[in-house]
């Protein structure tokens, strides 16, 4: 069959020789194409309808594949496993959450535990403080006057070894000079 604009016939080195014969070598596929998506937008209306039904409404039978399928059952049936999808993810989600607070608990309670070790240790060391510090300035002044005690007989007792040995020496120089 040759084209109707350039009016060559397809070959196997060259199918197109314009964009004419382009287009209506796609011609019966983008039709079949276009069908199929006529055809699932309608599936999928169907489905919308099965799924979003209350059940209030009359029921409704479909036949696929010449088979009867009463949508009212099938609507039921989905909003079942949805529910008890929904179940199942709620008590994952709970079990999650409550391994989650007992994990938060037992930090808890390990921080409680070591506040109360750090409020021992400071209340320790406040305690040692306090008792280092206890009548510091009496124990100072007691320690100053026993130092000017010692002191003080310190020095007399070099005045007097002083004395002494001036006395020693007086005498030593008088029995030499005699």
């Amino acid at each position: 069959m040759e084209c109707d604009v350039c009016g060559q016939p397809p070959s196997e080195k060259r199918p197109f020789h314009c964009v004419t014969c382009a287009r209506s070598a796609v011609y019966p596929l983008r039709i079949d194409h276009a069908s199929v998506l006529i055809d699932k937008e309608l599936i999928g209306q169907r489905l919308e309808t099965v799924v979003n039904r209350d059940g209030q409404t009359p029921r409704e039978n479909i036949s696929l594949s010449g088979a009867l399928i009463d949508t009212t059952e099938c609507s039921k049936s989905y909003r079942l496993e949805k529910m008890q999808a929904e179940t199942i993810l709620l008590h994952s989600r709970t079990d999650l959450i409550a391994e989650k607070a007992k994990e938060l608990g037992e930090e808890m309670e390990a921080l409680r535990k070591k506040i109360a070790q750090e409020k021992k240790d400071k209340s320790q060391r406040s305690s040692d403080h306090e008792s280092a510090s206890y009548e510091i300035e009496d124990r100072s002044t007691k320690e100053l006057d026993s130092v000017r005690r010692d002191e003080t007989k310190s020095r007399s007792r070099l005045s007097r070894t002083i004395i002494a040995i001036h006395e020693h020496v007086g005498l030593r120089s008088c029995e030499c000079v005699c």
